[in-house]
C-alpha cells in the first residue's frame, strides 16, 4: 500500500476552487435543462429564481 503525501495549503485550496466550479457548473446545466422543460415564466426573465418560480407553478398546475 502506497503512502499518500498531505497536501499544501495551495493544493486544498486549488481543490476547494475546481470543486466550487464543478458544483457550480453542474447547478447551472440543472437551471438551464429545468428551463428547457418547464413554460418559461410570464415576465421573460430567465434568471434561476424566475426558472424556480415557474417550476413551482408548473408543477402545482399538475397536481
Amino acid at each position: 500500500a502506497s503512502k499518500r503525501e498531505n497536501l499544501t495549503e495551495d493544493q486544498k485550496r486549488e481543490n476547494h476552487i475546481n470543486s466550487e466550479k464543478k458544483r457550480r457548473k453542474v447547478i447551472s446545466t440543472g437551471f438551464e435543462n429545468l428551463g428547457l422543460i418547464v413554460p418559461p415564466p410570464n415576465t421573460g426573465i430567465t434568471s434561476k429564481s424566475a426558472v424556480l418560480e415557474s417550476t413551482v407553478l408548473f408543477l402545482q398546475e399538475l397536481m
